[in-house]
């Protein structure tokens, strides 16, 4: 790790940041209160990293969007080389086909 490939020194440096966004997300989305869509753009890409709805919805709650999830901190893993994987785990949510 210390000489020559410094892959995994990088996967370290952005899994921390990651988990330091994570956090960000989820102190800001238990604020707002967990399950209802933010209106305010800086609000909604702020706990995307939490929480995430997918098609508008006129109520702006979870339980009637077509897509909502709630994540576990997300990290990475480099495979080989410049090639990683980015792990979301979904810890709940719903999918709703045909809106």
């Amino acid at each position: 790790m210390c000489h020559g490939n410094s892959a995994q020194a990088s996967a370290n440096f952005i899994n921390a940041q990651l988990s330091a966004l994570w956090q960000n997300s989820k102190t800001c989305n238990d604020e707002e209160g967990q399950g209802k869509k933010p209106k305010d753009t800086t609000v909604k890409y702020g706990i995307a990293l939490r929480e995430f709805h997918g098609a508008e919805t006129k109520t702006g709650d979870s339980e009637t969007a077509a897509f909502h999830a709630v994540f576990q901190a997300p990290r990475m893993e480099f495979v080989c080389g410049h090639e990683l994987v980015l792990f979301l785990k979904i810890e709940d949510g719903h999918y709703k086909a045909g809106g």
